[in-house]
């Protein structure tokens, strides 16, 4: 099976570089037409997925994070396409997981892994309305926030059970986890909790006048102060847009649209200066954080209809495409041409896939 995935993937790529007709392409592929009128925005988007997806193996995998947000991108891809047969695959990656990490996450200290992981599962519910997705979401998610939330600091999630930090890489997937949860339960208790996470994080991780999501604070022992990690990131600066979007979606609330758009020109105008993201390629997270950005990026654009972010993405996606290397491959230097060696990270290759997607229907 591991042979013919892999022969499927060097067929996509000999096809794509020999200009072979789209038609034969999608014909291989089992899909609708590309050439219809909803699909022929994101061929380039399907095939870098093709080859992504089988080069990387990714039904066989074994990390928790980074495997929850590369089952978000395969989401992505059934959310911008429509195409069903991502639905499977999804099915096949979620059986995986289970087979992984078990039924209970909990013994995973990193509160944040929790809240990727849920968020896969809502938004598969949402997708599919099997209930088995929302039960596991519901559940994880509420033992996660029981244990992770506390008084210290006036409130917020901290995110190692083993630490006092409190940071936004759990604090901004679960105010998104919060608002789906609402959605899909009816339990507007969640939307309460993504709420008081908002304004909790506006004292210390959240800047509503500059749209800069700082890292995390901490106690610092030697004053006992607060001390606030002024490091920002993609992943954080997406998840606190797309909780701010999806806020003022139930609240209709203009500030939080307001802060969404604050959020979005930092990332492009102070974070990149409005060039290729080219940077987060160090160790084994970061070169998975962008991808995260750019899903969250497309919601904020479909609501505001923000041109300016648009332009950026596409400029974005048109570049990264443009450096893939021979085999389709593309890595998370999007700005460089990708090197025709694999690319070690799965995870950081799966960031110019989700571009590619959240983009094609821009």
């Amino acid at each position: 099976m591991k042979l013919l995935q892999k022969l499927t993937a060097l067929l996509i790529v000999f096809l794509v570089h020999k200009h072979v007709a789209v038609a034969q392409l999608n014909q291989s592929l089992g899909t609708k037409s590309l050439q219809s009128p909803e699909n022929h925005k994101n061929t380039a988007a399907r095939e870098a997925f093709e080859v992504w997806y089988w080069e990387y193996d990714l039904e066989n995998r074994k990390g928790f994070w980074d495997q929850a947000e590369m089952m978000e991108v395969v989401l992505d891809a059934y959310e911008v396409t429509k195409d069903r047969a991502y639905l499977k695959r999804f099915d096949r990656l979620y059986q995986n997981f289970i087979a992984v990490h078990r039924e209970d996450w909990m013994y995973n200290e990193f509160n944040d892994d929790i809240a990727w992981a849920v968020l896969f599962c809502v938004r598969a519910y949402k997708f599919t309305g099997n209930k088995v997705y929302l039960q596991k979401a519901k559940d994880q998610f509420d033992k996660m926030y029981a244990r992770a939330y506390t008084p210290s600091y006036g409130g917020g999630l901290i995110w190692n059970e083993s630490k006092t930090s409190k940071n936004a890489c759990i604090n901004g997937p679960a105010m998104v986890a919060c608002c789906y949860l609402a959605q899909s339960t009816g339990d507007n208790s969640y939307y309460n909790k993504a709420i008081d996470l908002y304004k909790w994080s506006k004292t210390y991780l959240f800047n509503p006048e500059t749209g800069k999501v700082n890292d995390a604070i901490n106690l610092d022992k030697a004053t006992q102060t607060i001390k606030v990690f002024p490091w920002s990131s993609t992943y954080n600066q997406g998840t606190y847009m797309g909780a701010a979007v999806m806020l003022y979606k139930h609240t209709k609330d203009p500030e939080y649209l307001e802060n969404a758009r604050k959020i979005a020109h930092y990332t492009k105008d102070t974070m990149y200066k409005g060039q290729v993201i080219n940077n987060e390629d160090n160790g084994d997270d970061l070169p998975g954080f962008k991808g995260i950005f750019a899903r969250y990026a497309r919601s904020y654009i479909a609501e505001t209809k923000d041109k300016l972010m648009a332009e950026w993405m596409l400029l974005n996606a048109k570049t990264a495409y443009e450096n893939r290397n021979s085999s389709g491959l593309i890595h998370t230097r999007w700005g460089t041409k990708t090197p025709e060696a694999r690319p070690e990270s799965a995870f950081g290759c799966s960031t110019a896939v989700s571009l590619l997607m959240n983009t094609s229907s821009l």
